[in-house]
């Protein structure tokens, strides 16, 4: 996910908070004890803070702001900073005030990593394991394309919560000491954990789905308690191992966390974990998160569809609240991202499609030639795309392909970008990458 500066640019990016989030979900993401400790973690002129996978909503749209177009690692043009990520991992970035977390991990560690948002530098790296009884994290057998720290951590400016492959999950303060951490249970999948956390106020919202099939019964959606790890609830889910991440879908006065699923995509009751409603329509394994813009939930996996949901239902609305489908492009890895007209999603064989966001309609179909992992962001009408090319290949988001430049970071990029303040966060295979203008100070 991504990043910004400069005075320009503070002013769009307090629009950017706005158009966002809705005030609901905002009082539901930032809790007054969360902004007070973000006033109070050095925060220098940063603005912006993108605190979870794919940005404060988890929709991966950044609806305004001065963003980079043209960057280049090999020459250093508008790279203003490049630094080493000691530990392995393709969780991506969180910013808040001048730090930039990530996580890390082998078989045989793994860690929280704090670096300062204004230089790159390194200021603390933190060993998170936690007891695992039977569940050992070096047992887990992981891909090289998810690896043991794929799950992006999330924070609520007060504490860092990171999961890892092995269902660890811990608690850091921004000082890098260890508030809480414990295991899970076994991940009971081929790849092991790859959800990435949500917070909603004082909870921490975990996606923990396993086994090979729904009937296995091991599924269930957790609220922990921030402060000490502790169950609040837990919500069976009749699903199978999956690796996507909820958002939250503000539907009237009550706010809905989406989680995807094989074979249901299901809402429930953030405070409770009642379930509210859910649709059949997904299949096999599903990696790929939801989005919501235009008043629609839109879910996507290969070998299934691409559903076009309408929220605040009740029950099987699989039948009732499907605004649209279609089986044409359906990615399998990359979440997609949409806004009030068109619909995009990629997949790792380099195939980007666009819908119209109201109609259905495949507006247009494009290969990129490079396989496509991180998720697609969406700033202002154009999309960035990070390739395992190295390269992130930036789209208007229009009813006409056009692409309107490859910019080369020189690695592979499986992670999705934080943005903020006028500036990009890029983790690559082994750096962690700020771009923006050269102009730029701090």
């Amino acid at each position: 996910m991504p990043a910004r500066s400069d005075a320009a640019n503070a002013g769009g990016s307090r629009r950017l908070r706005r158009l966002t989030v809705t005030p609901l979900l905002a009082a539901a993401l930032f809790s007054g004890a969360a902004m007070g400790a973000a006033n109070s973690n050095d925060a220098g002129s940063f603005k912006d803070n993108w605190p979870r996978f794919r940005g404060p909503d988890g929709t991966g749209v950044v609806k305004s702001g001065d963003w980079p177009t043209k960057w280049d690692a090999e020459t250093g043009e508008n790279v203003l900073w490049k630094t080493a990520v000691p530990l392995p991992g393709n969780s991506s970035p969180l910013l808040w005030g001048n730090r930039v977390f990530l996580t890390g991990a082998d078989a045989d560690r793994q860690e929280v990593l704090c670096f300062e948002r204004s230089s790159g530098k390194l200021l603390w790296r933190t060993a998170a394991a936690a007891p695992r009884g039977d569940a050992a994290h070096g047992d887990i057998k992981v891909l090289p394309e998810t690896g043991y720290a794929s799950p992006t951590p999330a924070t609520d400016g007060r504490r860092v919560y990171a999961t890892y492959a092995g269902s660890d999950i811990a608690a850091v303060d921004f000082n890098g000491k260890v508030v809480w951490s414990r295991n899970l249970g076994k991940p009971e999948s081929p790849y092991g954990r790859a959800s990435s956390l949500l917070v909603y106020k004082d909870k921490v919202i975990v996606q923990f789905d396993r086994g090979a099939e729904p009937a296995d019964g091991l599924s269930a959606l957790l609220a922990l308690d921030a402060k000490t790890g502790k169950t609040v609830w837990s919500a069976p889910r009749p699903v199978r191992s999956c690796w996507c991440t909820p958002i939250l879908v503000p539907v009237g006065e009550r706010i809905e966390v989406v989680a995807n699923g094989s074979p249901w995509i299901m809402a429930c009751d953030p405070e409770t974990g009642r379930e509210l409603w859910r649709c059949a329509g997904m299949a096999d394994d599903v990696a790929c998160s939801p989005t919501f813009a235009a008043g629609l939930i839109f879910v996507t996996n290969e070998n299934a569809k691409v559903l076009a949901i309408r929220p605040g239902g009740a029950g099987d609305v699989t039948r009732t609240n499907v605004a649209w489908s279609a089986e044409d492009g359906m990615s399998d890895a990359a979440s997609p991202v949409a806004d009030d007209k068109f619909f995009l999603q990629a997949t790792t064989g380099g195939r980007v499609t666009c819908y119209g966001v109201r109609s259905g309609k495949l507006l247009w179909d494009q290969l990129l030639g490079c396989a496509f992992y991180a998720s697609p962001t969406l700033a202002g009408n154009r999309v960035y795309l990070p390739g395992g090319d190295g390269k992130v290949y930036i789209l208007e988001l229009a009813d006409k392909p056009d692409l309107v430049a490859a910019c080369n970071l020189g690695e592979p990029l499986l992670a999705t970008p934080a943005f903020g303040d006028g500036c990009i966060y890029f983790r690559g295979k082994t750096s962690l990458f700020c771009v923006g203008s050269s102009t730029k100070t701090r």
